[in-house]
């Protein structure tokens, strides 16, 4: 507590500008990241044959969201692990594990369920989901591409249980498998991409219903309820019932017509969402691209709000879009991208403390020389970069900034965003032979925003994957931590490591020239902060 009174004293008798403190930062402030851990999960979490579909990675796929959650002073991870068996008598088993934060041990338990449908042709699309709801349940959707739900809760504060309940296997941690949301529900039917969302002291779910490029996007909320046996999910009413889903963003509604395709209209899309997040006001942010059914690749990048629980949408001017928004809801393009820039669906975005809403995405470079031409693939890469797309939450106003090209394009992008709203950005690129993990990071500068990115850390050990970050351990402790495969080159299904690699951030200050430069200096220093204390 001392160290941070005296930084406070000597902060407060500086007076400067904003805009002096923002170019002080510029030229001062330089943030650079140190090892903190490297732990290994599993030396045998699955990896697909490489006759799979849709990659071999399905730990590490980007169509995943929260494999690594931070729930109190506990951070959590889960997994295919790759099990005995060959064909059709292989197993592949969920696998969940924690450790308390203050050390590096992780207690590993086997759920015993299996996956059943992913492996009939080695789909990575059917991925595990986490959520950790406020009353201490485990949320698990998994192995599900267009497949009826597969959910798995625990009863409330088995999160948090003692070491010896967790590590007893007659201590029962989840109550059984259901194909619905409530214990006596409805059975879901044709769901992909399940993904948890922390709602102040709720959740959310959202997934998929539906098929690519003909689907609708359905929400569902969760209310944490500690006093029942299973999890309880009701609807925008807050009633506890057998149908507790809304479509939020309708897939038959509406026609897109590009002169780039035959047939040159399409009357059935998906929206893939980069993400969906909940801001510090409360407000829902969710940004995505279109596929249209027949029109293979990506278009448009979109983004819509809501201030009431998803109950309704507004666009990105504030405009009422009702509950349901489609292709013909006005106002919610914030860069057209037609279907020649090579936008891929499903890569990052947060919203910050500020409720700033950044996505991370890669696509076609717009600048004269990267132009389309006869023969480049749906989703090439040569012609692209990633690009932070950046909502001011005061303005509404959109900028774009281009990250670093000197790695060219990889994995899909993770992002994620600090006690002082500095991003980072984490992916993997193709490097001496490696697809090597690369971070980088950009200050939050008053007067220009996010235009400076810079790569802040390369380990050139050979991954695979997308590497996903957690969130809440980085706005709680100043620590960046991935989760991350290694790749093999194994053509087989196989097993590989599975890390937990963690970074510590420094802000490194060099010598002050001058009193007023210290000061500013030390400002620097005190405006980077954690929410939580590190012993």
């Amino acid at each position: 507590m001392q160290k941070h009174k005296m930084m406070l004293l000597v902060a407060i008798p500086v007076t400067m500008s904003l805009g002096l403190l923002a170019q002080a930062r510029v030229a001062y402030a330089q943030i650079a990241l140190t090892p903190h851990a490297d732990m290994v999960l599993d030396t045998q979490a699955l990896v697909y044959p490489d006759t799979a579909s849709f990659g071999r990675d399905v730990n590490g796929s980007p169509y995943r969201t929260e494999p690594l959650v931070t729930f109190g002073d506990y951070q959590f991870a889960t997994w295919y692990h790759a099990g005995p068996g060959t064909g059709d008598n292989s197993q592949e088993n969920i696998y969940i594990s924690r450790r308390h934060l203050s050390g590096n041990t992780w207690e590993t338990i086997d759920t015993g369920q299996q996956m059943l449908n992913g492996d009939n042709s080695w789909d990575s699309h059917n991925v595990i989901s986490m959520g950790i709801s406020n009353d201490g349940r485990i949320h698990l959707a998994y192995d599900m591409h267009k497949h009826g739900m597969r959910y798995l809760s625990s009863q409330a504060g088995k999160a948090t249980t003692s070491s010896a309940n967790w590590n007893d296997p007659g201590f029962t941690i989840f109550n059984s498998e259901r194909d619905s949301l409530n214990f006596s529900g409805t059975g879901l039917t044709d769901v992909t991409y399940p993904r948890f969302v922390k709602n102040g002291d709720d959740m959310l779910l959202t997934y998929r219903s539906g098929g690519s490029g003909n689907g609708d996007t359905v929400l569902a909320r969760y209310d944490s309820d500690g006093s029942t046996v299973h999890s309880r999910w009701v609807d925008v009413n807050g009633n506890n019932g057998a149908n507790v889903t809304q479509t939020i963003i309708s897939g038959s509604t509406g026609s897109y017509t590009s002169p780039f395709q035959t047939p040159e209209t399409s009357n059935n899309r998906n929206a893939y969402l980069n993400g969906m997040d909940v801001g510090p006001d409360g407000k829902i942010h969710m940004t995505w691209t279109w596929r249209e059914n027949s029109q293979g690749s990506n278009h448009d990048i979109n983004y819509a709000f809501s201030d009431n629980n998803g109950a309704t949408w507004k666009n990105n001017s504030g405009q009422n879009l009702g509950a349901t928004i489609s292709i013909n809801s006005p106002g919610i393009i914030v860069e057209s991208l037609d279907l020649h820039q090579a936008l891929i669906n499903q890569q990052g975005q947060a919203v910050d403390n500020d409720g700033g809403v950044h996505a991370l995405m890669y696509h076609r470079r717009q600048e004269p020389g990267f132009e389309w031409q006869i023969g480049d693939g749906l989703f090439f890469k040569g012609d692209s970069a990633y690009f932070h797309h950046y909502r001011d939450p005061v303005t509404g106003q959109w900028t774009e900034s281009m990250l670093p090209t000197d790695r060219p394009v990889g994995s899909r992008p993770s992002i994620g965003f600090d006690g002082e709203n500095n991003l980072y950005a984490a992916y993997v690129s193709r490097a001496g032979g490696n697809d090597i993990l690369t971070i980088a990071m950009a200050e939050k500068m008053m007067s220009s925003g996010y235009m400076d990115w810079k790569i802040v850390l390369e380990d050139h050990r050979d991954w695979a994957g997308t590497p996903l970050l957690d969130q809440t351990r980085l706005l709680d402790d100043g620590i960046i931590s991935i989760y991350l495969q290694q790749d093999t080159s194994l053509a087989g299904r196989t097993g590989t490591n599975l890390h937990v690699l963690e970074f510590a951030i420094a802000t490194a200050v060099p010598e002050p020239s001058s009193f007023a430069v210290l000061s500013i200096s030390c400002l620097s220093l005190v405006v980077f902060r954690r929410r939580r204390r590190i012993a």
